[in-house]
């Protein structure tokens, strides 16, 4: 199971692939290999892979999966108005007009053919809705980043070949560059970035980075922060949650249109569409590291489909995403959020 906060993963080696984005500013032939570098197993050097990977939650309101985003341009119809997504910038209409029609994420229709991009910046043409479900099932073997931290560009980047004794140094103007740059460290290569840099965390503060010891406290520190239990519980109480979006094997989350779920601290809950009431209990927990939130309703449905551990893959007061795996070797999709869910 590929969970946000894991963080140990191979990076993916393209042989022969320049970064030509890139520009050299120096060469310099040395005899000894710089102070504060790091190669490519090491933890600071995986933990930034995580950070500068394509960012597939950010249009998750959209097409509901964290292991891709869909390329710009591209066109939607929420609620049978259309929209044409230009960039990120729309992103926010778009979340406007779900907000005003009181639509959800099974009243987006998304216009194909569309473009996505993986996590890694693989890029895949697909021509239907089917294709795209398809793609879904292989989500559990792609890589989720960290995306509770930022780093902002441009940077210097610093790079010692312990074979050849040479010394380069790159501009890296954002994470696409820095993820390909990385992809293609040998196992003799040996990098470190030019400090200070500024990072901007999940709250928008603009930190100043004076270091790499820095540097990699302050992603420990987010990471652990997303996966806290007192956190997660502080997040699930303190507002009434919706299913924007269940995938098990089938979309299927217009089943749960309507109802929210009310969770309370002595760990009941009740699920209700003001007809109907079903009630349960939940708790959170920790299996191999991983934590999650199991949720235990009353035998009626939509709710006892969800009946299980489910692993947090991203959480944050406003969205919790969560996964396990599928009865057909594949993996089970639940976002939960504020926005109620339509019929």
């Amino acid at each position: 199971m590929k969970l946000q906060k894991q963080l140990f993963f191979s990076l993916i080696l393209a042989i022969g692939l320049l970064l030509t984005s890139c520009q050299k500013e120096s060469l310099e032939v040395i005899e000894i290999i710089p102070e504060n570098t790091h190669q490519l197993n090491s933890q600071l050097v995986l933990l930034i892979s995580s950070i500068v990977m394509n960012d597939g939650s950010v249009d998750n309101f959209i097409d509901g999966y964290d292991c891709f985003s869909i390329a710009f341009p591209f066109e939607i119809y929420v609620d049978s108005i259309h929209l044409n997504v230009l960039s990120q910038a729309d992103y926010v209409e778009v979340a406007n007009l779900i907000e005003e029609t009181d639509a959800n994420f099974g009243d987006i229709e998304i216009i194909f053919p569309i473009t996505i991009i993986h996590s890694d910046y693989s890029e895949l043409y697909v021509n239907n809705a089917q294709e795209l479900d398809a793609n879904i099932l292989g989500c559990n073997d792609i890589n989720i980043g960290i995306d509770c931290i930022d780093l902002n560009y441009p940077l210097t980047l610093f790079v010692y070949d312990s074979i050849t004794e040479i010394s380069n140094s790159y501009n890296i103007n954002n994470d696409n560059e820095f993820y390909f740059y990385l992809s293609n460290m040998n196992e003799e290569d040996y990098i470190s970035i030019q400090f200070p840099v500024s990072v901007t965390t999940q709250s928008n503060e603009v930190v100043n980075v004076v270091d790499g010891i820095m540097l990699q406290s302050l992603i420990n520190d987010c990471v652990e922060q997303e996966v806290d239990p007192i956190t997660l519980t502080n997040y699930l109480v303190d507002d009434v949650w919706y299913v924007s979006f269940n995938f098990q094997e089938i979309n299927s989350t217009q089943n749960f249109c309507e109802y929210y779920i009310d969770f309370n601290v002595d760990g009941s809950m009740i699920a209700t569409n003001g007809n109907v009431s079903i009630n349960g209990t939940w708790k959170i927990g920790y299996e191999d590291d991983a934590i999650y939130v199991e949720f235990v309703f009353d035998n009626e449905a939509p709710f006892n489909n969800i009946n299980d551990k489910w692993f947090v893959n991203s959480a944050s007061s406003e969205t919790l995403g969560l996964e396990k795996p599928g009865s057909l070797g594949d993996i089970d999709l639940l976002t939960i959020d504020h926005i109620p869910t339509g019929c």
